[in-house]
């Protein structure tokens, strides 16, 4: 038993260095509230909550819900990858052939492609979105395609830029949204829970935008630099694929150590190992082809008051999740993975 108990505070050591360091910099940075999980070995070895949801409310759990911003690129991307992988689609093939009404205007045959909209190598304008305040109406995605009130953004059209082939476009992941709602008869939303959420058995991580009202009870609120909460808690983002998923630390760790655990030929119920190799490969999903045997590969997120940061290492299944609930959250996503890295000795 006294061995059992000194191996347990051994194991405790690491968390307590990554405990200590998000609660100062919580305090550093005027931050209300974050989630932390780290991955070890393809497994969610654990998640917390720090801080408070709101400002002078409830605190954060590891059930708390956040935006995760653009971090939904690369989680679409493993959708499609795996509808790729079960013959359903042909990432290479002109996107134009999926879409039933509006089409990529102007773009030459075969440059536009889901590999390219999720690599960001398609050419295709808008770099993000700023979503939509409580109240407010909501554009269609194809409104928010063609620019059209009452969307906020600019239209999102093929222009690519000569001096580099890759440019970030959430725009593009608009445009992927469209494409693979239609190809499936599903709403991008249905789609989602059906091919990863309900297989992971992640039973409240949702595109669902807005939030469906069963779940906000558990939802952080959105807090700018000053630590204010946003009225109306959050904003609305119809641009699902590139800015709309909800979901706990928890959730999004568990779908990179699944995606990590394929990579390395292990059970996966999502992919198969040469579809999530070939998904890092080509970029699927992330702004960067990755090569070599070892890498470490991150996603940044920003939506009106919540940030985050992914950082995975599907070689041998490490990996951290850092979400918080305000605009001064990027100052400490990438601190609080480094205190991760060094707490393990990673």
């Amino acid at each position: 038993m006294f061995m059992l108990a000194l191996l347990a505070l051994a194991a405790d050591i690491p968390r307590a260095a990554v405990d200590a360091a998000v609660g100062r910099l919580l305090k550093e940075h005027r931050v209300p509230g974050a989630a932390v999980a780290v991955v070890i070995d393809h497994r969610v070895a654990w998640a917390a909550g720090y801080g408070v949801r709101e400002k002078g409310g409830a605190a954060v759990t590891d059930a708390t819900l956040f935006q995760m911003a653009s971090v939904s690129k690369p989680v679409t991307g493993v959708v499609a990858a795996a509808l790729a992988e079960q013959k359903r689609v042909d990432l290479d093939r002109d996107v134009n052939d999926y879409l039933k009404g509006w089409k990529v205007p102007a773009a030459p045959a075969g440059a536009v492609t889901l590999r390219t909209l999720l690599g960001h190598r398609a050419g295709l304008t808008v770099h993000g979105f700023g979503g939509y305040p409580a109240g407010a109406a909501v554009p269609t995605l194809v409104q928010t395609l063609d620019g059209k009130p009452p969307a906020n953004s600019p239209v999102v059209r093929y222009k690519p830029d000569a001096g580099s082939p890759v440019r970030y476009s959430g725009g593009g992941f608009c445009v992927a949204q469209l494409a693979l709602s239609e190809l499936t008869d599903r709403s991008f939303a249905e789609l989602m829970k059906v091919e990863l959420f309900d297989k992971l058995r992640l039973s409240r991580a949702t595109f669902e935008q807005p939030l469906p009202e069963a779940l906000r009870g558990d939802a952080a609120t959105a807090h700018d630099t000053a630590g204010t909460p946003y009225s109306g808690k959050y904003h609305t983002y119809p641009e699902q694929a590139a800015a709309g998923l909800w979901a706990s630390a928890g959730d999004v760790a568990a779908i990179f150590a699944d995606l990590s655990a394929a990579c390395a030929g292990k059970r996966s119920r999502i992919l198969g190992r040469a579809a999530a190799r070939d998904l890092f490969a080509t970029g699927v999903g992330w702004p960067a082809r990755y090569t070599g045997r070892v890498f470490w590969a991150s996603h940044g997120g920003s939506n009106a008051g919540f940030r985050c940061l992914v950082s995975t290492h599907p070689a041998d299944g490490r990996g951290v999740v850092v979400l918080t609930n305000s605009d001064a959250g990027d100052k400490m996503t990438e601190a609080v993975v480094s205190a991760v890295r060094r707490a393990y000795k990673w």
